[in-house]
């Protein structure tokens, strides 16, 4: 039996998870603290020992490992495994590494193959495969937590470039309301929200904004009706760019949805857009790496 070594590499904290071959999590994920501000050899070592013990946990359980996939924050260069992180407070200690002939060169991994993706490149790409995006031609993914990640896929093709996207399909260095999307939609935003309201602690995060809300607190219901409306403003323009029939929502911020997507849905349907919230992007995204490490979907970093 085969299983596939699946890594999430954060800038907060690493998750790890082993896959079947029909891309079925064969444990639960484990989480570890993410060392991004470590120096390399530090680092290095310690990613290794992180690797090595999925694959030994492979073997206890009677698997051989089929392929190991990590995701990555960006900019990173994907096809060559080399990180571009620099000056963003996580992964400095990278910059210009030829991780992936590390990796390769560990005698555990040796001969095994091995890719890097973009996180939200393979939370639009596991989505749409694996959950409920192959019901549409076209669709607008956004993941929302400590920033805004996105990917536009047409066809099970990630689109990266032309006039209907963003650069990259990127949405987060977009501009808005002053800033940009990634200040505004995500858990800064939701910060910057509850600064304005006052009454918050600064350490408040959107778990416990959510639980404020159910407990009919006013001023958190408040907050999440200011961020579901900013949500209106925002992604429906590049939906309809891109001639998206559906929008899909992921990220912790997702799970709260409940709590504001009002305003998004009805701007949507204006154009019939169906908007649809993801389940567990987290396990999308791993799910996606298997899917690239065996070809079965396009490459969206082939040169």
């Amino acid at each position: 039996m085969r299983a596939w070594l699946t890594l999430d590499v954060g800038g907060t904290e690493i998750k790890a998870a082993l896959l079947s071959e029909d891309y079925r999590p064969l444990d639960n994920s484990r989480k570890y603290p993410s060392h991004s501000r470590e120096s390399r050899p530090v680092f290095l070592e310690y990613l290794a020992a992180i690797l090595e013990d999925g694959a030994r946990q492979a073997a206890e359980s009677g698997y051989t490992l089929a392929g190991v996939g990590l995701a990555f924050p960006g900019p990173f260069d994907y096809a060559g495994g080399v990180s571009r992180m620099q000056g963003i407070g996580k992964y400095d200690c990278l910059y210009g590494f030829p991780l992936g002939d590390y990796l390769q060169g560990l005698p555990f991994l040796q001969g095994l193959p091995l890719c890097f993706a973009n996180d939200a490149d393979l939370y639009a790409l596991g989505e749409y495969w694996l959950g409920g995006g192959k019901d549409y031609s076209r669709a607008l993914f956004a993941c929302m937590g400590t920033g805004l990640g996105s990917g536009f896929v047409e066809k099970g093709r990630l689109v990266k470039s032309g006039p209907r996207v963003p650069q990259d399909g990127w949405l987060f260095r977009e501009p808005f309301q002053g800033g940009t999307l990634d200040g505004w939609i995500s858990a800064a935003g939701l910060r910057r929200l509850m600064e304005e309201a006052g009454g918050f602690s600064p350490d408040t995060d959107g778990k416990e904004l959510a639980a404020a809300a159910a407990e009919g607190n006013r001023p958190a219901l408040e907050i999440w009706a200011a961020f579901g409306q900013q949500l209106a403003e925002a992604l429906p323009p590049y939906a309809r760019r891109f001639d998206a029939e559906a929008v899909f929502l992921g990220g912790q911020i997702a799970k709260s949805a409940h709590l504001f997507i009002g305003p998004l849905k009805k701007e949507l349907a204006k154009t019939g857009i169906r908007l649809r919230i993801s389940e567990d992007s987290a396990l999308r995204a791993m799910q996606a790496l298997p899917l690239l490490l065996e070809k079965r979907i396009p490459d969206p970093y082939a040169i």
